[in-house]
């Protein structure tokens, strides 16, 4: 199920982008101002729709995943 990411608190949605940015770069150590820049990319590809929200039922978790895997 995809959530408008414009119906988030502020800080819930940068908390889920945080997270999923962590999750892609586990590995990679990165200052904070590195993390911001990463977080306005994500903002930026949500706005944009070539990301979205989504909330997995099975798994009870939420996520940011490529629009493309809702379209077509």
């Amino acid at each position: 199920m995809i959530i408008p990411w414009q119906e988030l608190d502020p800080d819930t949605l940068d908390n889920v982008i945080r997270e999923y940015v962590l999750s892609k770069l586990e590995d990679y150590q990165m200052e904070s101002t590195q993390m911001s820049e990463w977080i306005n990319q994500v903002k930026s590809q949500l706005r944009s729709g070539e990301a979205v929200i989504e909330w997995s039922e099975a798994n009870e978790s939420v996520t940011i995943v490529e629009s493309a895997k809702y379209s077509g």
